[in-house]
């Protein structure tokens, strides 16, 4: 099972790829590619219950196992004195401390489980899951460790050479053991948050936990003071349980997702930072000599009177006769006279070279009006 071995980091993909298949859509990337002859598999696919239905079971079981054993602890009085002291207490040597030790091996056998499935993921390429292998280890060893009382008896020690004991000795392997676990389970961890039931399994597993360390320790109200014993075998009991649900919870996922029944969680690409300009650019802005301000000049319109604009009128009329009279040819001169109404004005007989007076007021007024009238063809 442990030599599975990896795969290339390549994918393998439900579909062609090849450049015959530009037309066509995706396809979807798969994470695992298992051989046919995996062990790992094959014992997730034949042995273990990760069906829906036998693995709620599978946990209820545990659970009702865990409360039969801290029954019996509390009625352990009412037992005859053989069987009192086989169930009575959380001391490695009773049963509820024998079904703790076991829980820790199961879990441990799970964690050799799930490194063989991860060896089979394509995108692996670090070789982070022989953190799960990892993970085995300390969980075989930490039961080996329980079952005859290993943590105890070096905090006994430890608390004996240094003097100090915190939490009446016992935070010393409390210690030791939060160490260890925010070490090896780091990267475990976040392939159980790929599971949603998974990690809601473990978020309740490390409750367990603390309530029976609190058991251990005595930080219990006062009106259950008295129930410590039962707080702390049945707070580790339920807390394995639960543990062992979530680690079942993850093989079910790989399963379904080696099986194309859900697609693999797609990771959010990080925002893009912009880019911050170097010194040397901000140090080439700041001593640039910055442009010299603008001015805008506005005129101020003028408004002309209609006497004034009448002038113009009429000086601009006589510039343009005088520019028609030297363009135009000069007619032979004619000894008979012609009638005119006035319209030409008295250009034929000013002499040209006499200076022109402008126009009074009131003939101007008196121009206006013939044209008003229409009697004045311009």
């Amino acid at each position: 099972m442990l030599n599975d071995g990896t795969r290339n980091a390549g994918g393998v993909a439900d579909g062609p790829t090849g450049p015959d298949s530009a037309d066509t859509p995706p396809v979807k990337k798969r994470r695992f590619a298992p051989d046919a002859a995996s062990p790992s598999f094959a014992v997730a696919r034949g042995v273990l219950p990760t069906k829906g239905a036998s693995l709620a079971g599978a946990i209820a079981l545990g659970l009702a196992a865990s409360g039969g054993v801290v029954a019996a602890q509390y009625f352990h009085a009412s037992l005859p004195t053989a069987l009192a002291s086989m169930i009575g207490g959380s001391s490695p040597a009773s049963i509820g401390g024998w079904f703790a030790g076991a829980l820790l091996l199961a879990l441990g056998g799970m964690c050799g489980v799930i490194y063989g499935l991860r060896s089979n993921r394509t995108d692996d390429v670090r070789g982070r899951y022989r953190w799960w292998a990892v993970a085995a280890c300390a969980a075989v060893t930490l039961s080996a460790a329980y079952s005859v009382g290993l943590g105890s008896a070096l905090a006994q020690q430890l608390s004996t050479l240094t003097g100090f004991a915190p939490l009446g000795g016992a935070g010393w392997w409390m210690t030791g053991l939060v160490i260890a676990a925010g070490v090896i389970s780091f990267r475990p961890a976040a392939d159980v948050v790929e599971s949603p039931l998974s990690l809601s399994l473990a978020v309740l597993a490390v409750v367990g936990v603390i309530v029976s360390w609190c058991g251990a320790t005595g930080a219990l109200p006062a009106g259950v003071s008295e129930h410590a014993g039962l707080f702390e075998i049945g707070g580790l009991l339920c807390g394995l349980v639960l543990g062992l649900g979530a680690q079942l919870a993850y093989v079910r996922r790989v399963l379904l997702e080696t099986d194309g029944v859900i697609n693999a969680p797609v990771k959010k690409p990080k925002p893009v930072k912009a880019a911050k300009p170097r010194a040397d650019e901000v140090k080439k802005e700041k001593s640039a000599p910055s442009p010299a301000p603008t001015t805008v000049k506005f005129e101020r319109p003028t408004v002309q009177s209609d006497s004034e604009a009448d002038e113009e009128e009429t000086d601009s009329r006589s510039a343009r006769r005088a520019a028609r009279r030297k363009s135009a040819p000069t007619p032979a001169a004619s000894s008979e006279s012609r009638w005119t109404d006035g319209s030409e004005g008295d250009a034929e007989y000013e002499d040209d070279d006499a200076p022109r007076r402008k126009l009074s007021k009131a003939e101007r007024k008196r121009l206006r009006k013939q044209k008003a009238n229409g009697r004045y063809a311009a």
